[in-house]
């Protein structure tokens, strides 16, 4: 994953780093591009998506070095140091919005619009909603089918009925 990075003390080539997001937290490293672009590589998956921000700390998580902003989910495994796709990368982060960003990714050619919509964070809460409601409903579910709570779903689907 491409960043964009703010640091606060210097960074060195494949520094290891404890990597934050949200309530989330994995160790990883980092590989300086240039400037303040930055690869991030996790020890384990972190679910992210474009203009995420995530809090880079030392490996003894003790000191904060850098925040950071998402700038690329999947970046190429090759030919990420070479001058015109470092120039267009500085491009994408300059980016303020999703529209700004696919207007960059179409000047290297064809986006696949399905995988851009998920890495944005208007299509995560999306479906962050999506499966709070499937929760939700699947233990309404559970409810139903428990027989020693009958009398109890009765109620319950009597009084959604009257809802709707």
């Amino acid at each position: 994953m491409i960043v964009e990075l703010q640091t606060h003390t210097p960074l060195t080539q494949w520094q290891p780093l404890h990597i934050h997001h949200a309530a989330s937290h994995v160790t990883g490293r980092v590989s300086l591009l240039e400037d303040n672009l930055a690869e991030l590589v996790f020890d384990t998956p972190l679910w992210l998506a474009d203009n995420d921000r995530i809090v880079l700390r030392d490996i003894s998580a003790r000191n904060t070095l850098a925040g950071a902003r998402v700038v690329m989910l999947n970046p190429p495994r090759r030919g990420k140091r070479k001058p015109e796709y470092l120039q267009w990368l500085a491009s994408l982060a300059r980016a303020q919005s999703d529209a700004d960003a696919l207007s960059v990714h179409l000047e290297r050619g064809a986006v696949n619009l399905v995988g851009f919509r998920l890495g944005t964070a208007a299509q995560r809460r999306r479906d962050a909603r999506t499966a709070a409601t499937a929760w939700l409903y699947s233990g309404w579910l559970q409810l139903v089918e428990c027989a020693s709570c009958r009398p109890l779903a009765a109620e319950n689907s009597r009084h959604i009925s009257d809802l709707s």
